[in-house]
């Protein structure tokens, strides 16, 4: 009986754990995937049957998964039953399909979703679509309930209402398309720039887009009714701001960031305090061109916002003159005070260069906002590791179609003398060493918002008369210095050392000719009687005695001076030899010729007999 009981207990066990595994309510929104484990169920559905293609269109089971992918053509509650193998209990599962839910709140911006061409075809089945969405959640680490697969772009134009901001939207028209929301507005468009690169890279086409889903208008309202006691009271006085200082006029330079700082205490508000706790906008009153006195006919796009912290009014122009703006204060009920003051925006100058971007985005959305135009000059000045984003100046924007072209140059660059090695170095911290094509991290750095396309150099004023090799204005390829051209720069850089080297070398050349030669003429003046020795002693083999067999003089002697040894004895030298006996004497030393010495070794008195040099005959 116990074993019984335990087993029914396991039963059960196992049915509560299927059921809760299993839902009872499936609330999908179209293109929205669910993929569901059913082991240990069955499927009642009978997928010959044309009476169920309203359900095997959109629901598939895979072995053990069930996979769900309503389009809008399933918009409504369907149903299917599951059977337990092991009980035989049925599990109903309602499937709700609905449009898109706006799950951004009802005051955001326009939200941005993304479009790729997932690497699918028309004829694959769910388990391949499922599959298809798991790798886009991979590759761009997103949930799976912000990824919507359409069965083509037309159906998805039709459940949306946006604009394409960036990327390629050139799809195919009968292929399924996946779209992924990213942010709900694009004040989040910083937080999605790696997803985005991510994402670039994996796929061959992908476009980001801005605008609305069209949303699920039969969203339930639950209304509570409440009694509300209306008291009599009296409302106090509140007081509008009042400007407190004036604005001076400010000077600007055309295409470089231009900032002007807020007084504190330019408003003040008797309850809510001083500027900074009230809600500033600026305005452009009017605009007169500097090199004529007369008004155009239409004013350009106020450049112009303020940032309410800071008390920060920023902004990049790109046209010279006169702007007349007005700062408007306001308090929590909406009183508001006014303050005028006007930018004089001025020539930069010239420039030297000028980087040429194509970027996906058009020139009414570059100039559609201040805050469009500032995002892409700081994030370019990031991009290129420059902490200074007034050295950033925006020269032109042109537009190209759905792109825009925007020429800029660097401010600390623009000199008499051309820098072309900076130049260079900031161009290739933009594109690839070969130049084809601009550097992924330079395109994330950059961000999504601003994709850049290409990117190119042109060479002006000076730098253009020093590089005959440089761009010219209407191309918009990627251009940079090959490596031949940059070896070629580095001689030129040491050619003045290599002349010095080669003339130190030729003049120590020329010092070593001339002393030699001078020593030759030298040598060749001197005397051949120079090197004759006239006057000296010499001495014979045949006057030296023979008694001493150990010394032998075979050649004749020739001695410079005459005079006795120093202490010298017959051993110390085996020449020396005592002069002959003559007459009872000896004659005196033919080697000494000063002296005369016994053989008892003391010298004697007696004259010595020397022969004589020849006569000396003049040659």
């Amino acid at each position: 009986m116990v074993k019984y009981f335990v087993f029914l207990i396991l039963i059960l066990n196992t049915i509560i754990v299927s059921s809760n595994r299993i839902p009872h309510v499936l609330n999908l929104s179209v293109g929205q995937v669910a993929d569901i484990n059913i082991e240990g169920y069955k499927l009642h559905l009978d997928l010959t049957n044309p009476k169920n293609h309203h359900l095997t269109r959109f629901v598939g089971l895979y072995e053990s998964d069930l996979i769900i992918l309503p389009q809008t053509e399933d918009i409504g509650s369907h149903y299917v039953t599951l059977t337990n193998i092991n009980t035989g209990m049925n599990h109903n599962l309602r499937i709700h399909v609905t449009r898109e839910k706006n799950t951004c709140g009802k005051d955001e911006m326009e939200q941005l979703w993304l479009d790729v061409l997932p690497d699918i075809s028309s004829k694959d089945n769910l388990k391949a679509r499922s599959e298809a969405i798991k790798i886009l959640q991979s590759v761009g680490k997103e949930k799976v309930s912000n990824i919507r697969l359409y069965k083509n772009i037309n159906e998805l134009n039709n459940a949306r209402t946006m604009l394409i901001d960036t990327g390629d939207f050139d799809f195919p028209v009968d292929e399924p398309i996946i779209t992924m929301k990213l942010a709900c507005s694009d004040r989040e468009a910083g937080e999605i720039m790696d997803t985005m690169a991510d994402i670039n890279d994996e796929y061959s086409k992908s476009a980001l887009m801005k605008g609305f889903m069209q949303f699920d208008d039969t969203t339930t309202t639950h209304v509570v009714e409440t009694t509300t006691t209306v008291y009599r009271t009296t409302r106090k006085v509140d007081n509008p701001p009042v400007k407190v200082q004036s604005l001076q006029s400010y000077e600007c330079k055309r295409g470089i960031i231009c900032e002007v700082h807020i007084p504190k205490d330019l408003f003040i508000d008797a309850e809510d305090g001083d500027t900074t706790n009230l809600a500033l906008s600026v305005e452009l009153s009017d605009f007169k061109k500097s090199d004529r006195s007369d008004e155009i006919d239409r004013n350009p796009d106020n450049f112009m916002t303020v940032h309410n912290k800071s008390l920060l009014l920023i902004g990049v122009p790109i046209i010279e003159g006169k702007y007349n703006f007005r700062i408007t204060a306001k308090d929590k009920l909406g009183q508001a005070a006014a303050v005028a003051f006007s930018i004089n925006v001025h020539s930069p100058g010239s420039f030297t260069h000028e980087y040429v971007f194509t970027l996906d985005k058009s020139v009414d959305r570059l100039l559609e906002t201040p805050d469009v135009l500032i995002g892409f000059v700081k994030r370019l000045s990031l991009a290129i590791g420059d902490k200074k984003d007034n050295h950033i100046m925006i020269n032109s924007i042109t537009p190209k179609g759905a792109q825009s072209i925007v020429s800029w140059s660097n401010t600390t660059l623009n000199d008499v003398i051309c820098h072309h090695k900076k130049i260079e170095n900031i161009l290739l911290t933009m594109v690839t060493q070969n130049g084809k094509r601009p550097l992924t991290k330079f395109i994330k750095a950059v961000g999504p918002s601003y994709h850049v396309r290409d990117v190119s150099l042109n060479l002006l004023n000076t730098c253009a008369r020093k590089s005959p090799n440089n761009v010219s204005g209407n191309n918009v390829d990627v251009t940079v210095i090959k490596d031949e051209e940059k070896g070629l720069g580095g001689i030129h850089m040491f050619m003045p050392f290599l002349i010095a080297l080669i003339l130190l070398l030729l003049f120590t050349a020329c010092l070593t000719i001339i002393y030699v030669v001078t020593r030759v003429r030298s040598k060749k003046e001197k005397k051949s009687t120079d090197f004759i020795s006239k006057g000296l002693p010499v001495v014979f083999p045949e006057e030296v005695s023979n008694e001493d067999t150990d010394a032998s003089v075979n050649s004749p002697m020739l001695i410079k001076e005459e005079r006795a040894p120093l202490n010298v004895t017959l051993h110390d030298n085996p020449l020396y030899k005592a002069p002959m006996i003559v007459g009872g004497q000896r004659e005196g030393s033919v080697m000494t010729g000063t002296s005369t010495v016994s053989k008892s070794g003391q010298p004697s008195n007696t004259t010595t007999s020397q022969r004589m040099p020849p006569p000396y005959i003049a040659p």
